[in-house]
């Protein structure tokens, strides 16, 4: 018991959101919590949201199976197959990753190596690889220009990936939508009613300049009175890429606009500029929780997921609103963390020269 409570005391609310979607964790995370004295305010948000989660997923999944059930079947052997492998793989890597810590470990290992004449081959390679490993392993270690610099090179490589991939795609006049966009224009028109048009057109707004420049000011100067000039920086150079970046995009790729928009439009349809500047809500949510380390995991995991759905919500809103194709917002998506992402790289690299 005592060892359950520890546990649910570090971990309980990922083990509840993720235990939705594992069999066994689903029908005993809920009776482990409650034994080991989870109090019930920190239970309900992590299992509605894992609930909603997991129903949601697995909705859509038995929705697109049933278009093409036999390719199903098909995909989901396979899926079962390569996923017993990645398994496999991840637990032998965390069971040699946690032999070689120990320094007696790794000495055994490179005399037995040594001692073996097939293997030498294979400890020489490796010494001529152990400055690039160095490399490797500092630039996935936090701290200086590691983890978080990668991580943000990362975000900008994939954004900028998506962007042009997409802007390739639905460039050429008689591209039209894609399957994804029609599939999400044909689910949202079984759900839409009057009362969800109007809620959606105010939560589109989040997302709009109008709304987007009054926060990033506010946040700016919030951010200057803290003498937090490097994510000042990011916050306005993000922003202006943004705003001028994605006129540019549209200029270039000049997609129509889908018919029967419901709320008004202005310009080409890709990226979508709402979902674009709504990226901004994710940045100000990361501001939030950096140098604070008096904020508890728990609302760091509340304030980053609030930012992350405002984006969401208002990307989404504008395929609900037939004023985007959800190529446009993904796209919008991802020229907006790539924008922020490049500032902050730059930002990064910056600070470390001046500090060295």
């Amino acid at each position: 018991f005592e060892r359950v409570e520890s546990y649910f005391k570090r971990y309980g609310g990922r083990t509840i959101l993720i235990g939705r979607f594992i069999g066994l964790v689903r029908a005993l995370a809920p009776f482990s919590a409650g034994s080991s004295g989870m109090r019930y305010r920190a239970f309900l948000p992590y299992s509605v949201l894992g609930t909603g989660l997991w129903s949601a997923t697995f909705c859509l999944v038995g929705y697109y199976a049933s278009q093409n059930i036999d390719r199903a079947a098909k995909i989901a052997g396979q899926s079962t197959f390569y996923f017993g492998v990645a398994v496999a793989v991840v637990v032998v890597i965390v069971m040699a990753v946690r032999y070689l810590r120990e320094k007696e470990n790794r000495e055994r290992m490179v005399r037995y190596m040594e001692a073996n004449r097939a293997l030498r081959p294979v400890l020489a390679a490796g010494r001529r690889l152990e400055p690039h490993r160095r490399f490797l392993g500092r630039r996935l270690t936090r701290g200086e220009l590691g983890l978080e610099l990668t991580t943000l090179l990362a975000v900008l490589a994939v954004g900028a990936f998506v962007v042009v991939l997409y802007g390739t795609a639905v460039g050429p006049p008689d591209a039209g939508p894609t399957p994804a966009d029609r599939t999400a224009f044909d689910l949202v028109s079984h759900i839409r009613t009057g009362g969800l048009v109007d809620v959606a057109k105010v939560l589109t707004a989040i997302g709009s300049a109008f709304v987007i420049v009054p926060v990033a000011l506010g946040a700016a100067v919030a951010l200057g009175k803290e003498g937090r000039w490097a994510e000042l920086g990011v916050l306005v150079a993000g922003v202006l890429v943004i705003l001028v970046g994605v006129d540019t995009v549209k200029a270039a790729v000049d997609r129509p606009r889908p018919v029967g928009a419901l709320t008004a439009t202005v310009g080409s349809s890709f990226p979508s500029g709402h979902a674009a500047q709504a990226m901004l809500y994710p940045f100000l949510a990361v501001v939030a929780v950096l140098h604070r380390p008096a904020l508890r995991h728990r609302q760091r995991t509340a304030i980053l997921s609030v930012g992350c759905l405002v984006a969401l919500v208002v990307g989404l809103t504008r395929v609900y609103l037939h004023v985007h194709y959800l190529s446009d917002v993904i796209g919008g998506w991802a020229f907006g963390a790539a924008a922020f992402a490049a500032a902050g790289a730059a930002a990064m690299v910056v600070v470390h020269l001046r500090e060295t």
